[in-house]
């Protein structure tokens, strides 16, 4: 087929060419917010891409997650109080939901700051490096969506929050505002015709919200970092290829989607359960009317709760029939050396 010795240029060709592909994409993920279980969800997404061959760039605010080899990291630091700032909009209640708003927006711009102001970024994005695909956590951080079409890729959002309408429209998913508010806690079930009037009201003043308080000061700072881009800021806004949901149609309510929103909830949870502590797994299998696990998740610590409340809670597990698993961050004593309370 090939003359005497000439065999070895397509063979060394065949070799070059799988070499490329086994490199796999670059892919930049951006992740800014501090929280410890966005952590959780990200990184398992991060080490699949990686096991996969890809080559990935991560811009993260997180502190306290374990690095991933193979893989370039930005640390982005909290110089405007993000982190705090938040705390404080989850504990306090504003006077209005214009206030809440308000104080929102404050702490997005700044969630944008901090990854733009960062020296590693700047000369990431001056520098003439590629990628092939653009992640981001796409829940009010419409500012930083300007990287994907600042690096001409792709935008694929993973959001470690459920679904709402505003999410929606970012893929163009005209769903019905009634359906899922940004902010669900001041919604009613809907029993009557008043119900689904002041649900109506509810969702139009959040709609009017971030059109007249959010999106102009995200458009702001968009413009400032992504201003010589040929595309607009709505343009970018709505140019998702992809969006994954941490959510799943067996715990929420039945919702029309479209074909580009993917609901992946449960993918970070390993494929095999960790070993327990042998004395743990000794308490379990020795509870006779099973095993309560309690905690406040990964942001609030048991060990922050008032005094009076601890002792609240550990009475009324003293009078339960199940054993207890109660996450407390400290050393509790009125937990040790009891039988039904781990």
């Amino acid at each position: 087929m090939f003359p005497s010795g000439r065999w070895l240029f397509p063979v060394i060709g065949l070799i070059l060419n799988v070499n490329f592909w086994v490199q796999g994409d670059r892919v930049l993920v951006i992740a800014p917010f501090e929280s410890h279980a966005q952590c959780l969800m990200m990184m398992p997404y991060i080490q699949g891409l990686t096991d996969r061959g890809h080559q990935l760039t991560v811009i993260h605010a997180f502190k306290h997650c374990k690095p991933i080899q193979n893989v370039t990291l930005i640390r982005i630091r909290d110089y405007n109080n993000v982190y705090s700032d938040f705390e404080d909009f989850l504990i306090a209640s504003a006077a209005n939901k214009w206030g809440e708003m308000h104080f929102l927006t404050k702490i997005m711009v700044n969630v944008g700051l901090n990854v733009m102001n960062n020296g590693e970024v700047r000369a990431l994005i001056q520098s003439n490096v590629t990628y092939d695909l653009v992640v981001v956590e796409p829940s009010f951080t419409d500012l930083l969506y300007g990287l994907a079409a600042h690096f001409k890729a792709p935008l694929i959002g993973l959001s470690t929050c459920a679904s709402d309408w505003n999410l929606n429209s970012l893929l163009n998913h005209g769903s019905s505002l009634l359906v899922e508010p940004v902010m669900p806690n001041g919604i009613m079930p809907v029993r009557n015709i008043w119900d689904r009037i002041y649900t109506w009201y509810y969702t139009t003043e959040e709609w009017l919200l971030i059109q007249l308080v959010l999106l102009p000061k995200l458009k702001l700072v968009h413009d400032h970092f992504f201003g010589h881009l040929n595309q607009s800021f709505s343009e970018i806004r709505h140019g998702f290829s992809l969006i994954l949901l941490n959510q799943h149609f067996s715990l929420f309510q039945p919702r029309s989607t479209v074909p580009s929103m993917i609901e992946v909830a449960g993918f970070h949870v390993p494929k095999e359960d960790p070993k327990l502590p042998e004395d743990l797994q000794v308490f379990i299998d020795e509870a006779e009317h099973g095993v309560i696990y309690f905690t406040l998740g990964v942001e609030q610590k048991s060990e922050d709760l008032p005094k009076e409340t601890q002792k609240m809670l550990l009475d009324v597990f003293k009078l339960m029939p199940q054993r207890v698993i109660w996450k407390f961050e400290a050393s509790h004593s009125g937990t040790s050396k009891r039988k039904a309370l781990y």
